[in-house]
């Protein structure tokens, strides 16, 4: 029996490029397993995609009981995650956050400390902007 692939989507929750998010999905076999963070954007884009590709959908929302009141609610919600998931194996951040003259950096704290975490658990990152080229 071949091991399911879990991945990882993290991003912007500004992030609205649908047809980017089915294009950087679609590479991945059937059975893979999509996990995210339910917020907005790019999680809740992904986690749609995710279903129609037949993927199975594992979202993790921001819980007060266990993360605790925001601002850090989403930043504990990201440990939370990663630590119930120990078999992901690639990161998908979708944002343009880390593109220069983007005037986001100050929307990049959720995202990147979700890509901080992965590299530092491993985890492959793929950093996808608007558009699907990846940085």
């Amino acid at each position: 029996m071949t091991p399911t692939l879990t991945i990882l989507v993290c991003g912007s929750r500004d992030f609205t490029d649908r047809p980017t998010i089915r294009a950087w999905l679609a590479r991945f076999p059937a059975g893979t397993t999509v996990i995210h963070g339910a917020a907005r954007g790019a999680d809740t884009l992904a986690g749609e995609v995710a279903a129609e590709l037949g993927f199975t959908v594992r979202p993790y929302p921001v819980d007060p009981a266990l993360d605790g009141p925001w601002p850090a609610a989403g930043i504990r919600r990201n440990a939370r995650m990663l630590a119930a998931e120990p078999s992901v194996s690639r990161c998908l951040a979708f944002t343009a956050a880390l593109m220069r003259g983007s005037g986001a950096s100050r929307r990049l704290t959720g995202t990147g400390d979700m890509c901080a975490r992965c590299i530092e658990a491993g985890v492959v990152v793929t950093v996808v902007p608007p558009g699907g080229r990846a940085l």
